[in-house]
């Protein structure tokens, strides 16, 4: 029993630690006249976002053209209640908007920041 006792808790270990994933940021689309929502987002190199787009219409989140090439992203257009996740792995500054008819315009814009 004790050796049962000790496996046990060299197992609970094991599967805690310092690999668990942390959870992604979520930023939410809501609407073409409003930004991205939050519209800052700080995280540290190798964090993530998780874009969801919580209107009707479609969105998109695409750094803009001034960004450095190593830092730009692009998601796809996403339908209302999809979600994608962007994985940011170098530190830096990111200004981002919304592609699809011209929403950025409108307002739909985001800023994020990768801390080292």
């Amino acid at each position: 029993m004790p050796v049962l006792l000790f496996l046990g808790l060299v197992l609970l270990a094991a599967c805690s630690g310092a690999n668990t994933p942390t959870a992604c940021a979520e930023v939410r689309m809501v609407s073409p006249t409003q930004p991205f929502n939050p519209s800052l987002v700080t995280l540290k190199k190798g964090g993530c976002i998780e874009f969801f787009n919580a209107d009707q219409g479609v969105h998109d989140a695409v750094s803009v053209p001034s960004t450095p090439a190593a830092l730009q992203f692009s998601t796809r257009r996403l339908n209302g209640g999809e979600r994608q996740r962007v994985v940011f792995n170098l530190a830096g500054e990111i200004e981002y908007i919304c592609t699809v008819n011209g929403h950025a315009q409108l307002g739909m814009r985001g800023r994020i920041v990768v801390e080292p």
